[in-house]
């Protein structure tokens, strides 16, 4: 496996932790900057983490884990989104959402949700590589890019949160479940 290939299987698997993000940055009124980079490094954190844990399980739990990764990703996803949605619904006098959704536990569990899928790339290192520098290499390359994309996809979203107003929770869980139902859907149509 070259690096370039490394690369595009990174930019690939930030695909749904850059969409995540931008949600976020939508719902986010404040402190941009810190929650971006909180943001950043969660997703980062968890997207590099997966692929070497799926590497450290080798090849015996592939199809174990891949069936279920939609369904779990679906679960997590849609459940964090309709919070989202019934938070802006009940929001605050205001008019704006009570909190923004950036709390560590909503995040942690963005990163878990949105990384399910690395896991089973790391399974996939495993028929390829053999020695665990080359895996360390991977897997933080693959930090570092869904780290940044992560970072600039909140800080979009956080862009377009006064333009869109306090509708962005609304739109923010929206993007959640849908990207929750496009993991499922995935699993049940291929």
């Amino acid at each position: 496996m070259t690096l370039i290939s490394v690369v595009l299987i990174a930019a690939a698997l930030a695909t749904d932790a850059f969409s995540v993000a931008v949600s976020k940055g939508l719902c986010c009124e404040k402190a941009a900057f810190i929650n971006a980079l909180k943001t950043g490094v969660i997703f980062g954190l968890f997207q590099g983490l997966m692929p070497f844990i799926g590497w450290l399980a080798g090849s015996r739990l592939t199809t174990y884990i891949s069936a279920y990764s939609g369904y779990a990703g679906f679960i997590i996803l849609c459940f964090i989104g309709v919070k989202m949605i019934y938070e802006a619904c009940h929001s605050s006098k205001d008019g704006y959402p009570q909190s923004s959704g950036t709390s560590l536990k909503t995040l942690l569990l963005l990163g878990i949700a949105t990384s399910i899928d690395a896991l089973a790339v790391g399974l996939t290192f495993a028929l390829q590589v053999d020695r665990l520098p080359v895996i360390l290499l991977y897997v933080l390359l693959i930090a570092a890019i869904t780290c940044l994309l992560s970072f600039i996809g909140f800080f979009f979203g956080s862009r377009l949160q006064g333009v869109i107003g306090n509708k962005a929770e609304i739109i923010g869980g929206s993007v959640l479940c849908i990207i929750g139902i496009k993991m499922l859907a995935e699993v049940l149509w291929g």
